[in-house]
């Protein structure tokens, strides 16, 4: 049984949806579509899965399994908004779907009984827009088919919000985050860490503050130090990363043709150039927006490391 570990997930869904609906969920003001959401969901992962027989694609499994965890956020707030409307004591309300869900996760274990559905029954398993009993359990098959055990998903549910929240923090509003990590997204950099530690995350009892620390020390000593340089005597010089983009000259992009690949060219005054490029594994995942920020932000790092060596010799 895993109730505790469930709670604490309603606990920070409860918490991630009050910041878009401070009422929610005892007195909502904001309309919510959690079944619509789901169905939503449960497309992207069959597309990330590689459905059409009629062509060539490469399955893209780390971001199927990642739907699943998008699927259970929207699966326990739905639950959590009906639980209140028949129970008097929010505490009350999620300990009964902590026990609940806990329960249906029992019945997915192997040699445990596990009932079987077709998978592509998921989101048939609803009532007045609730998931039921029988939707958790098929939920959870599919999860441990690609996650394998508790711990590890429980990991990738925290990791996905740990991450949300270092965003946050590092001035992802303001434009200032940098999501490329030493060449890797941040979401593949926090997949990585989670997996390293899902043991140990899984006994602690703040598991998100655990990862965002983890996350977070990466970023300010391997991400944002990128920004900072020595000089002669040892002190920091700060790269003004604002006035070097302020300064830049051009920026084009190019895709190449009859592929994924897009290539960012940043030109400088002097005439100087970095490039820095990015792809997509299954072309029907390609998004132009996000390849030309990756394929930037890649060019950009290498700009930086230029400006660095110049502040030195300054």
């Amino acid at each position: 049984m895993h109730k505790k570990q469930f709670r604490k997930m309603l606990e920070l869904q409860t918490l991630f949806n009050q910041k878009i609906d401070k009422d929610w969920p005892i007195n909502p003001k904001v309309k919510r579509e959690d079944a619509v959401a789901i169905n939503v969901e449960f497309g992207e992962f069959h597309d990330h899965m590689g459905y059409k027989w009629w062509k060539n694609q490469t399955p893209d499994l780390d971001q199927a399994a990642m739907e699943l965890v998008d699927i259970f956020h929207f699966a326990m707030s739905a639950s959590i908004e009906h639980e209140m409307k028949g129970y008097k004591s929010f505490d009350e309300a999620l300990d009964y779907l902590a026990g609940a869900i806990s329960q249906a996760w029992s019945e997915t274990v192997p040699n445990q009984g596990s009932i079987s559905y077709g998978k592509a029954e998921l989101t048939e398993h609803f009532t007045v827009g609730v998931p039921t009993f029988n939707f958790y359990i098929i939920l959870f098959d599919m999860v441990m088919d690609f996650y394998g055990d508790f711990e590890t998903f429980y990991s990738m549910y925290m990791g996905k919000n740990a991450l949300n929240f270092v965003r946050q923090e590092r001035g992802y509003k303001e434009g200032e985050y940098r999501k490329i990590w030493n060449g890797q997204e941040d979401n593949e950099v926090m997949v990585d860490f989670v997996g390293r530690m899902a043991e140990t995350i899984a006994l602690e009892e703040e598991p998100l503050e655990f990862i965002k620390k983890g996350l977070l020390e990466y970023y300010d000593a391997k991400v944002a130090g990128q920004d900072q340089v020595n000089d002669n005597d040892g002190r920091n010089k700060a790269i003004d990363v604002d006035e070097l983009k302020s300064r830049i000259a051009s920026v084009e992009y190019t895709i190449v043709p009859e592929t994924t690949m897009t290539i960012c060219v940043i030109k400088m005054p002097s005439g100087f150039a970095v490039e820095g490029d990015s792809s997509c594994v299954n072309p029907d995942d390609f998004d132009q927006e996000l390849g030309e920020q990756i394929a930037f932000e890649k060019a950009f790092d290498k700009l930086c490391t230029h400006e660095a060596y110049r502040v030195m010799e300054g």
